[in-house]
């Protein structure tokens, strides 16, 4: 059975998002791509925005990006909203900052290796637009080539793993299951209120990099990437009070 054989019946199974990821970073692996993330938004008639990401991507970075709400610059999203094509990005020959506050992100994520990518963007019928994003720290011509010989596959993996994150069932069955330390719990709420980790560390007792510790704990049991998306997964699961 092949790589992509195998990821059509497991992720049809999968029954939570921390499974869903494993597949997934397990499958790209075995296609030698190094790292993606998943990221959606849906835009309300106010134009404000609700944005997901899960991964595995660098967490620092990833929190940097949910936290500034670069979605809303980035021209990644941008084009993703105009286009039902994949896209590459990341140099000027493709989509590239168009203004500076965009060159400043493509700077800022190549210190994290995220030089490149690729996209798939996704228009459900509910309105919120998923893309899957492949990125690569290599050179763009090598990257390209190796993406175009696995497009059409990769298209479809999107496809298929964007189906299975919008299943209420999968979110649902996940909350269910989490068990939250007290400490887990008392940083979630704290963040969720606002809170840096230094002021929480200051709040509890603990040092930042214990509270960093806890929180990144809660959040590889959310299967998310943000403080900000674990808080508020954990208030819907009944585990926080915000």
């Amino acid at each position: 059975m092949s790589a992509y054989q195998r990821y059509l019946k497991e992720i049809a199974s999968a029954r939570h998002l921390e499974g869903l990821q494993e597949i997934m970073r397990s499958t790209l692996s075995e296609l030698c791509i190094e790292s993606y993330a998943y990221l959606s938004v849906g835009i309300g008639a106010n134009g404000v925005r609700s944005p997901f990401l899960i991964g595995n991507y660098d967490s620092d970075w990833t929190e940097y990006y949910i936290r500034n709400k670069l979605d809303m610059i980035d021209p990644v999203i941008e084009t993703s909203i105009k286009s039902c094509l994949p896209f590459f990005w990341g140099v000027p020959e493709v989509v590239y900052a168009s203004r500076p506050e965009q060159e400043v992100l493509f700077r800022q994520a190549a210190s994290f290796g995220i030089r490149h990518g690729w996209t798939v963007p996704i228009h459900d019928c509910n309105g919120r637009i998923g893309t899957i994003n492949i990125c690569s720290s290599k050179e763009f011509v090598q990257f390209k080539e190796h993406i175009e010989n696995l497009e059409m596959m990769l298209h479809v993996m999107s496809i298929h793993f964007h189906a299975s994150v919008r299943k209420g069932e999968l979110a649902n069955t996940k909350r269910s299951s989490i068990d939250l330390t007290i400490r887990e719990k008392q940083c979630l709420e704290w963040a969720a209120k606002g809170k840096s980790r230094t002021d929480i560390a200051e709040i509890i007792g603990l040092s930042p990099r214990t509270v960093k510790f806890h929180i990144e704990n809660a959040q590889k049991k959310f299967g998310v990437f943000s403080t900000r998306q674990a808080a508020l997964q954990a208030a819907l699961a009944g585990l926080i009070s915000i």
